[in-house]
């Protein structure tokens, strides 16, 4: 959890986030949204999703070594 908290200040400093954690059926749903604005440009929207999910490269690999998506 602290890893995504990290990543959204990074990304959005000084902005409110939302973050939602709920264990139900033997599996942890985490949920963080923040208030980083859309981008009209389809590369920029490309670039920034890339660039969002790299900087959560840690929990993306327990996630898939765990089986989890």
């Amino acid at each position: 959890m602290g890893e995504f908290v990290g990543v959204v200040g990074i990304m959005t400093p000084g902005l409110d986030l939302y973050v939602s954690a709920r264990h139900r059926d033997n599996a942890l749903r985490v949920v963080v949204r923040d208030q980083h604005q859309r981008h009209a440009d389809p590369d920029t929207v490309t670039l920034c999703g890339e660039r969002r999910r790299s900087a959560l490269w840690l929990l993306d690999s327990v996630v898939d070594d765990r089986g989890g998506e």
